[in-house]
């Protein structure tokens, strides 16, 4: 599968416009339709940026590999997330752009609510 392809496929995963993508990689939206058609190649810095989007590896943009043959699955020296984490996870992932970043405002609330906490319980 080209990369064209597979940012098509991507994107519609994620449930994003062109438009979306442009906007979070930095990009016009012309030039997003450009990637989509194999009229353009993304420099390194944007193929960074989709992978990052995308939560892919450039591996798996750039080459025939799928994405299990790209990803390193030694784990021995990883911890493997819980199942609660990993539930955590997949409906992250099953969530809109706009969404993501407003549960991450939310988790950056809980973060200080509980330093302010700490702080109070030090004193």
């Amino acid at each position: 599968m080209s990369l064209a392809e597979k940012l098509k496929i991507l994107r519609l995963e994620h449930n994003m416009t062109q438009q979306d993508v442009a906007t979070r990689i930095s990009v016009a939206r012309s030039t997003v339709a450009g990637y989509e058609k194999k009229e353009r190649q993304p420099s390194l810095e944007t193929l960074a940026a989709l992978a990052d989007l995308f939560d892919v590896t450039v591996d798996y943009l750039i080459t025939d590999k799928t994405m299990n043959e790209c990803i390193n699955l030694d784990t021995s020296n990883r911890a493997l997330p819980s199942d609660e984490a990993a539930k955590l996870l997949a409906r992250y992932k099953k969530l809109s752009p706009d969404s993501r970043r407003l549960l991450m405002d939310f988790i950056q609330i809980l973060e200080k609510s509980e330093q302010n906490t700490q702080k109070r319980q030090n004193l």
